[in-house]
């Protein structure tokens, strides 16, 4: 399975409701902050509208061919280390399963 990341440098979310909602439950106590929403590869969410504005808002589907799941777990790593307020949670659209501690 090939894996793509939606990156959302742009708005903080938070649990709770509103228009911000986070839908992940691990990410609860982290107050506000950024979602990285894992997507398999071709998730019909990315459709012809998805928004695309690097550098705080696009698609990282590594040119095209997608993430393997190990190379995924890095690359989250890495984008969390640049962005430390932003964690990772599944797309509940694509049926992308939990990989805990990545991501729920």
């Amino acid at each position: 399975m090939a894996y793509m990341l939606n990156v959302d440098l742009e708005t903080k979310n938070v649990s709770g409701g509103g228009p911000t909602d986070c839908q992940s439950a691990s990410h609860e106590p982290f107050r506000r902050h950024f979602d990285l929403t894992v997507h398999v590869l071709g998730c019909p969410a990315r459709g012809s509208r998805a928004v695309q504005r690097p550098p705080t808002r696009y698609w990282d589907d590594n040119e095209g061919a997608g993430y393997t799941l190990n190379r995924l777990v890095e690359r989250i790593g890495e984008l969390r280390a640049q962005h430390p307020d932003a964690y990772a949670r599944r797309c509940r659209i694509c049926g992308v399963e939990a990989h805990l501690p990545e991501w729920d």
